[in-house]
């Protein structure tokens, strides 16, 4: 009896031993293949190195034959013996795409999976071609800088800025911008790329050099409120505009750092402007604020002044997180688009009419139950050949949502499809597309920022 006693002892304490040992390992698995992925792949990319690719061929003939193929159906990512370099994509460890239809009662807990097909050309992602995981907290934002392929710019809450490259392989991180003494929540770049604006939770704006890195300019919020989010006007790139915690907006000289006249006003009472972006004219100003209020406002040319256009509340209770304005031609028609991240679990698509007034077309659901969770979704940045929109969004679930084949025709839309780029281990905070769609940027809460790479269609 006693020695059973003993050995029921020693299984105890030995898996009590194992258990956090088991925990550990798996919360730390999927940094560690992507991280063990990305190394092989640079090194295999050096001369000198036919050894390892024909040991990696020979690996992969031998496990397709022991295990069958680890992809079928109808995909693009077939694995066949007579052409062994296209066995498996270097995805394979960190994507896993699932198609899921969505209606207008989904639940979002419980989502159900449908049979997967082709992938749709606008998700068809063959891997990542980078990981940066340099920063030490969460990445709040992440832009490629305008028609460039390559030239990648994040911000975090660990107070500083990079900016990478991506191309030629390996990526490097160029600069690493210091200066401001709290988290930074946004920045972007300007029209030429030689100029980076950057707000931070330490109520001031820095103008960065991106030749340099250098600051050229500091800029203390006129309320001493923290700067939750900036932009460059974009037709008249001498001006910014910021929003703060205290729900003001400010139209700032970027030569002289000064306030404009007139170009400072509050949106709305106890908010906070979360959100920001213009149209592609540079004359509407769109905000979302923490009371669930999108706001239009029409940006004078060349004086600076605001003057609000439309106020619309989209939940009582609601967040916004990220507003983004798009729109497509098709012959001599012109069609805006809204979209809006809202706290909770909603992603929405707005079409937009003459009066900026806003009609909904579509309710995409993502999870987002955290209200401090700065969530945001972008259109795809090419126009679709048919009249359709593409929308990709984070989660708190640590996946990459994308919503594609859905199509936006006077009001009447057509339920979209869902895929899911699984990669993340945290809370996928920001997207971001390059000009020309082949590499896609997302950031979580810690710090890693994922750069996907697209299939290259024929």
């Amino acid at each position: 009896m006693s020695e059973q006693l003993s050995a029921n002892s020693t299984a105890l304490r030995e898996n009590c031993w194992w258990q956090p040992l088991l925990s550990l390992d798996a919360k730390y698995s999927v940094m560690y293949m992507r991280r063990r992925n990305q190394l092989f792949r640079e090194l295999g990319q050096k001369e000198g190195n036919t050894v390892r690719k024909s040991y990696t061929k020979i690996r992969a003939l031998i496990l397709n034959r022991r295990y069958g193929h680890l992809l079928e159906g109808n995909t693009k990512w077939k694995l066949r013996e007579d052409n062994i370099r296209e066995l498996i994509p270097e995805s394979h460890f960190d994507q896993l795409m699932h198609n899921i239809d969505i209606g207008d009662k989904i639940d979002n807990e419980k989502m159900e999976l449908c049979d997967t097909g082709e992938l749709n050309e606008q998700c068809a992602f063959t891997g990542m071609h980078h990981i940066f995981d340099h920063h030490k907290s969460a990445v709040t934002r992440v832009h490629f800088a305008n028609n460039d392929k390559s030239l990648l710019a994040c911000c975090s809450l660990d107070g500083t800025l990079s900016i990478c490259q991506l191309t030629p392989t390996p990526a490097t991180v160029l600069y690493i911008l210091r200066g401001h003494t709290n988290g930074i929540s946004d920045f972007e770049w300007s029209l030429s790329n030689d100029l980076i604006v950057s707000c931070s939770l330490d109520c001031s704006v820095r103008l960065w050099d991106t030749a340099s890195g250098a600051c050229l300019r500091e800029i203390r919020d006129p309320t001493f409120s923290p700067v939750l989010a900036a932009a460059f006007q974009p037709i008249n790139n001498n001006m910014i505009v910021i929003g703060n915690f205290k729900g003001y907006i400010h139209v700032i000289n970027v030569s002289t750092g000064i306030l404009v006249k007139c170009g400072s006003l509050r949106t709305n009472t106890g908010c906070s402007v979360q959100c920001l972006c213009f149209d592609s004219s540079g004359r509407v100003l769109w905000i979302g604020d923490s009371r669930g209020f999108v706001s239009s406002f029409l940006f004078e040319l060349p004086t600076g002044r605001l003057m609000r256009l439309t106020k619309s509340l989209l939940s009582a209770e609601a967040s916004i997180t990220s507003v983004f304005v798009k729109t497509t031609s098709y012959g001599e028609m012109k069609n805006s688009y809204l979209l809006v991240n809202r706290y909770p679990n909603s992603v929405l698509v707005f079409s937009i009419d003459q009066e900026m007034r806003l009609n909904l077309l579509n309710t995409l659901k993502i999870k987002h139950q955290n209200r401090c969770s700065m969530i945001r979704s972008v259109f795809c940045a090419l126009p679709t050949r048919k009249e359709g929109i593409c929308v990709v969004s984070g989660s708190e679930d640590s996946d990459v949502y994308l919503f594609t084949d859905f199509e936006c025709n006077k009001n009447k839309f057509r339920n979209p499809q869902v895929s899911k780029l699984q990669g993340h281990s945290a809370p996928v905070l920001d997207v971001c597309f390059n000009f020309d769609e082949s590499l896609l940027a997302t950031s979580d809460i810690l710090g890693n920022v994922v750069v996907w790479k697209k299939d290259k269609l024929e």
